[in-house]
């Protein structure tokens, strides 16, 4: 096989490798993507904390007078009752997140490819050496 469809081989299966544990842990593309063209700004309240758990915190928030919950990444310097600020969808409440938008969507795009990009390179080299 030559090197350049060998680095495709091991491109393309690494990416597909890497997409699929995506999507299947539970990563919302169109959300996501919509949150990063249009989101709205609303501060929370911490309500509970997981330090354990990757700082994950638990935050409620109101919008028009219904309140929603929602929990993420907070940093393991915030304590219940501390306020974060927190993006949402304008038409979903139900959907936010404590990072900034395009954020998370940018890391599922370009860390695969660079991850599968070295995954072909490690491909083409574990290859070329078998043939010596």
């Amino acid at each position: 096989m030559k090197p350049f469809s060998t680095w495709c081989l091991g491109f393309f299966l690494a990416l597909t490798f890497f997409w699929v544990g995506i999507t299947s842990s539970g990563f919302d593309w169109t959300r996501n993507w919509r949150l990063a063209r249009a989101s709205s700004e609303v501060d929370a309240v911490i309500i509970n904390t997981e330090p354990h758990n990757h700082c994950l915190v638990e935050y409620e928030f109101e919008v028009n007078g219904e309140r929603y919950e929602g929990q993420g990444p907070g940093g393991c310097t915030g304590r219940i009752g501390d306020k974060i600020h927190v993006y949402y969808l304008a038409e979903d409440p139900t959907f936010s997140i404590t990072k900034t938008p395009g954020f998370d969507l940018v890391f599922v795009i370009v860390a695969p490819i660079i991850l599968s990009s070295f995954a072909g390179l490690l491909f083409v080299a574990r290859m070329s050496r078998r043939r010596k």
